[in-house]
């Protein structure tokens, strides 16, 4: 089931969310726990019975190739991890979440120090699947950098 829950409420749950996984520490989060700190939470914006989380982020070295643009790892696992929080945001449930596909559209690349929009997109969450989108934009021009898709399934657990 969605939420329902007004703007503000989901808001402050997606707040709670992110900074839940940037202080977890056990082994089970800790290789999460990078990318996870590189977010800022920026806002929500609900149309429909679709929720968008925005994420900003300034790209760090850390993130970087040898060519000094951020790698298609990072933001693989980026994608991953701000349309779970998304998807958290919304399911009512609370319940842990498992990977069934994701695919990326790369269209132009991030250099070290940009600044980045990220807007994860929960677009269904039905019994056992939920379904998502994000889009990585570059802050100051608004230009596509990446487009992505995610399905996620849901476990028995919450979290």
């Amino acid at each position: 089931k969605i939420h329902k829950m007004n703007v503000v409420k989901l808001e402050q749950r997606a707040l709670r969310i992110l900074k839940h996984f940037q202080t977890k520490t056990s082994k089970v989060y800790e290789y999460g726990t990078p990318h996870y700190k590189a977010l800022a939470f920026n806002k929500v914006d609900m149309r429909d019975k679709e929720l968008s989380v925005f994420f900003d982020m300034i790209v760090p070295k850390e993130f970087g190739n040898t060519t000094g643009k951020l790698h298609g790892g990072a933001i693989a696992t980026l994608l991953d991890l701000t349309t779970t929080m998304s998807i958290a945001t919304l399911d009512a449930n609370s319940r842990i979440t498992v990977s069934v596909n994701m695919g990326m559209n790369f269209m132009a690349p991030a250099d070290i120090g940009d600044k980045l929009i990220i807007e994860a997109v929960t677009r269904r969450i039905g019994k056992s699947m939920a379904f998502s989108d994000c889009y990585f934009r570059n802050a100051e021009t608004n230009k596509l950098l990446c487009s992505g898709q995610h399905v996620k399934a849901f476990l028995d657990h919450k979290f």
